[in-house]
Parts: C-alpha cells; sequence; structure tokens
C-alpha cells in the first residue's frame, strides 16, 4: 500500500507575561503580534504500521524534555503504530523561554538567555503536540508531490563577515492530497530574526509573515538548516514589523516563482539514527550527540540537534546534495568550524566543543552516506 499524509496545525500562543527566549536579559511578553503555531504532518505506511512524524514549532529551541515525554505519551496512546518522530524549532526569538533543560552544569550559563525550564508551558506543549499527531494519524490520504530549489540572495549572509557565501538555497515541498489539500514545506538557512530584543510581543517573525503571505495553501511549514552564523544582520534594514513583513513578501514570492519538477509519489522513506562522541572545550568530558539521516526517495536530510555553521556543512552540501535539518530533536548550542575558533565569534565562544571536533563529526556524517 502506498505512502499516506494527515497535516494539522495547533495554535500555543501563551499568555502576555511570560519571559520570552533567545536574547539576553530575557524580557516579558506584553502581548501577540502574531500567533505562535506548531504545524506537523505525520506520514504513515498501512501496511507495515510505521509512521514518520515531523511538528515544527515557533520557539528558540526545543530538547529532551519535550522529545522525551512525547515519546512516551506516542507509546501508550498510539502503541500499534511505529513513530519516529522529528521535531523542529523555527528558532524565532519572540516565543516563550521554558522549554529547555538548563539544569545540566554545561548548560547553566544558558539561564539569562532561555530561562529555568516551565513546566505548565512543556506540558501544555506535549498535550497539543499529541492531540495533533492524533489527528494526522486518523486523517490519512494518499498524496502526491513535486519539490524545487533556488538561490534567494539579499535575506541572508554570513553574520560575522557579509562577504562570505552562506547557503542560498531556497527549497521547496509541495505536497497535494487526493482531496486537493496542499502542503507547502519550504527551507532555508537563517536565523529569522528580523525583530530585535526590544520587541515585546509573542511573534513567528519571518517563518510567521512568510506563512501568512501564503493563503493559496492550506499550511505552510518552514524548516531551518545550517544557520548557525547566517543571519538578517547586515540585509535587514531595521528591526520593525514592517522590515519582517517586508522579507516575508519577498520569500513567498520566491517559492510561488520556483519551478517544481514532476508530480511524483513517495517510494521509500528511511531513518537512520546515529551518534558520535564529542570533546567538551572545557574539560576532558565527552558529549554524546544523536542525529538521523534520513531519506526519502532522492532527497537526503541530516538532522542538527542544534546550531550549525555554514562552512563546516560545505561539503555535505555542495557534494552530497545534503538538506540539513537545523534546531532537530535536541539542542546542544553551537558546532562551530575552526575559523570560528581563530577568529573568536560568538558561534565558537558559545559552543560547547573544542576546536575540530565538530569537523570530525561532519567527516563520520559524510562517510556514512557514500
Amino acid at each position: 500500500m502506498a505512502y499516506q499524509i494527515g497535516f494539522q496545525q495547533v495554535e500555543f500562543t501563551p499568555p502576555a507575561g511570560m519571559w520570552m527566549g533567545g536574547y539576553a536579559p530575557m524580557r516579558t511578553a506584553t502581548g501577540m503580534a502574531d500567533p505562535l503555531w506548531m504545524k506537523g504532518f505525520v506520514i504513515t505506511n498501512p501496511s507495515t504500521k510505521e509512521a514518520l512524524a515531523c511538528i515544527t514549532y515557533d520557539l528558540v529551541a526545543i530538547d529532551q524534555l519535550l522529545l522525551d515525554e512525547l515519546k512516551r505519551q506516542l507509546l501508550i496512546t498510539c502503541p500499534d503504530w511505529d513513530v519516529q518522530v522529528f521535531l523542529t524549532a523555527t528558532h524565532t526569538h519572540s516565543g516563550p523561554a521554558g522549554t529547555l533543560d538548563t539544569h545540566p552544569a554545561y548548560k547553566q550559563t544558558w539561564t539569562p538567555i532561555f530561562g529555568e525550564s516551565d513546566e505548565a508551558l512543556l506540558t501544555d506543549l506535549v498535550k497539543k503536540s499529541m492531540l495533533l499527531i492524533q489527528h494526522c494519524l486518523k486523517n490519512q490520504e494518499p498524496f502526491r508531490y513535486q519539490k524545487g530549489v533556488s538561490i534567494l540572495e539579499g535575506i541572508a549572509t554570513d553574520r560575522n563577515d557579509a562577504r562570505k557565501p552562506g547557503d542560498s538555497r531556497l527549497g521547496k515541498v509541495l505536497i497535494e492530497t487526493t482531496s486537493g489539500k496542499r502542503l507547502l514545506l519550504w527551507h532555508f538557512s537563517c536565523h529569522p530574526t528580523v525583530l530585535s530584543a526590544a520587541n515585546r510581543f509573542y511573534s513567528a517573525d519571518l517563518p510567521g509573515a512568510v506563512a501568512h503571505e501564503l493563503v493559496e495553501f492550506d499550511q505552510v511549514m518552514f524548516f531551518n538548516g545550517n544557520a548557525g552564523n547566517i543571519s538578517t544582520r547586515f540585509t535587514r534594514s531595521d528591526s520593525t514589523f514592517e522590515e519582517m513583513i517586508r522579507f516575508g513578501e519577498r520569500i513567498a514570492a520566491e517559492l510561488r516563482s520556483i519551478s517544481e519538477e514532476s508530480w511524483e509519489t513517495v517510494a521509500h522513506i528511511s531513518v537512520s539514527q546515529q551518534s558520535v562522541l564529542l570533546k567538551q572545550k572545557s574539560s576532558s568530558n565527552y558529549l554524546s550527540i544523536s542525529y538521523h539521516i534520513l531519506r526519502v526517495d532522492d532527497l537526503v536530510f541530516v538532522t542538527v540537534p542544534g546550531e550549525i555553521t555554514s562552512d563546516l556543512t560545505k561539503d555535505l552540501r555542495e557534494t552530497l546534495d545534503v538538506f540539513i535539518l537545523g534546531y532537530c530533536n535536541g539542542y546542544e548550542f553551537y558546532f562551530a568550524d575552526e575559523a570560528c575558533y581563530r577568529n573568536e565569534t560568538y558561534e565558537a565562544q558559545h559552543s560547547f566543543l573544542a576546536p575540530f571536533e565538530a569537523e570530525k563529526w561532519m567527516e563520520q556524517v559524510a562517510e556514512q552516506l557514500k
């Protein structure tokens, strides 16, 4: 039996007065500019009872606090399904704090940026995530898809040196079900932070502005890439909502203009979970980094539990045509390349890893993909 899909989106905008994450010092939200969403889809193989569930959250980051509890709930609630879960954050800095575990000793410096974990918020996110997945499982349809890629300049650059190339690929997958529902998935590498620390209103920021423009689709989902060193720092004229909307209109127009390939049906999906031990910079301890290699026909994705710089993934992208799924299934802050350490950039200063450790990881990934 062919693969089927269901998709859904659920708003989770918290009340005003909560801490907002992403900038230090943290600030409290005074209201909402635009809603915060969790958006997801579930692809199933009805004959094998295997399912691939993917949810994006308008949050700065997610980690095991959300992932592990959602997996536990799935085992109880959906025991007949073998569900592979992929949770990603869009990385807005205008959402609530409290979604990360800042208690491990090496992560305690995060607290001024991400706050203490908020049990009530996490409970609400897990509950709504479960309802979303259950809805998707109960509303499955056959589907077909188109894909395309273009180069989008003028939105994001290397945030340390605007002259350096980053990753300007804009990827698009259009999914259409037999009932005519349309889901647009788009991939771009960028800190989607047009809004600054002065903003006190909840907002999905740039991904929200893009989705607001693309009203012809039933659902629009953004997947961030190797955005560790890529942002709108040198391309935005200011940090206003008007500038955010202008950028959103520009990206939406480019997504509409991408020439898609012919319609296809998914023939094969495979998921391989891997791990690597990487040495920490300030001790003899090692971090165990878990990641996935996801293949959907000829599309190849590698997940990164944090923010990875574009130079680290250059060979994977240009030689093996890989797409990085950043901020996915965990958050270990920055994975920085050797040049960042040499130049003492923000990314290297805030990485937990010793120099050259991230390069070792990418070499391992390249070997696994060849």
